[in-house]
């Protein structure tokens, strides 16, 4: 008889050789990802290629947003990254407004402070960038702005709130480690109990749009690379270690540690590359 864990195994070698497969239908100047473009839509879709923040207001555009509230934390938006994406709004003729005073990790107050800034910009829409701190910003900001609902009520053990209204939402990593852009969840502080918590809704996550541009990651410092790399890493063999099977994940999890195992260590000594 087959055992769960021989499934396991044949299922696995199974993922590998088609990964291997489909790698070798690539051209081989693009099998490096600097020189991939490509949409897909799993869980949520995604822009993913070097260069393609400029699409930023197109994207905006497309889903009716013309007053988008930008949020970043406040390590990251005074940095050209933020500045570059605010003034590529504004020359095209948008009028965002930068909300950049997030924590490192965002607390109830940032929340319900850039949930007003979002309503006195009579925003749109809204767009998050950064690490996890900047996203799960901007999706909590866009779930309390959009519902008009408290962050205790949103908290995602609680039955989803019926009726949610979400804005558009495009979010813009800056590292390629918390995955934070994949879903609705978002974790903030409660500074009055001093306990974290999670905040999510399906129609969040059907709102988000993702913008994945390698480049926006060239600027990170070794630490701060090899830290997010690693939490790739986690994220990856916790997909592989679950009782559960999802074959996709399982498929994406193995290249992402066959690419990690690769790529990490050169992206922590040199930035550029």
């Amino acid at each position: 008889a087959t055992t769960a864990t021989d499934s396991h195994l044949h299922h696995t070698l199974f993922m590998q050789r088609a990964i291997s497969s489909r790698r070798a239908l690539l051209p081989k100047s693009s099998r490096g990802l600097s020189s991939v473009a490509a949409d897909w839509a799993f869980p949520v879709p995604v822009t993913f290629g070097a260069g393609r923040a400029a699409e930023l207001p197109a994207k905006l555009r497309e889903r009716g947003s013309n007053r988008p509230l930008l949020v970043a934390d406040k390590g990251l938006s005074g940095t050209p990254v933020v500045g570059g994406l605010f003034d590529s709004l504004a020359a095209a003729g948008l009028q965002p407004r930068l909300f950049g005073e997030v924590d490192a990790n965002p607390t109830d107050l940032n929340i319900v402070a850039g949930a007003a800034a979002y309503r006195e910009h009579a925003a749109d829409g809204l767009v998050a960038v950064g690490g996890g701190s900047g996203l799960d910003a901007g999706k909590s900001i866009a779930m309390v702005a959009g519902s008009g609902r408290s962050l205790d009520e949103l908290e995602w053990t609680r039955p989803p709130v019926e009726e949610m209204s979400c804005p558009p939402l495009v979010l813009i990593p800056t590292t390629a480690g918390t995955g934070a852009e994949m879903d609705s969840a978002a974790m903030y502080t409660d500074t009055s109990r001093r306990v974290k918590f999670c905040v999510a809704h399906p129609g969040c996550t059907a709102q988000i749009h993702v913008i994945a541009d390698p480049l926006l990651t060239l600027s990170l410092p070794p630490t701060l690379t090899a830290w997010t790399g690693m939490d790739a890493v986690t994220h990856a063999i916790e997909a592989l270690s679950v009782d559960s099977y999802h074959p996709m994940c399982d498929g994406i999890a193995l290249e992402s540690l066959r690419l990690m195992h690769t790529w990490l260590p050169a992206a922590v000594a040199d930035g550029s590359d």
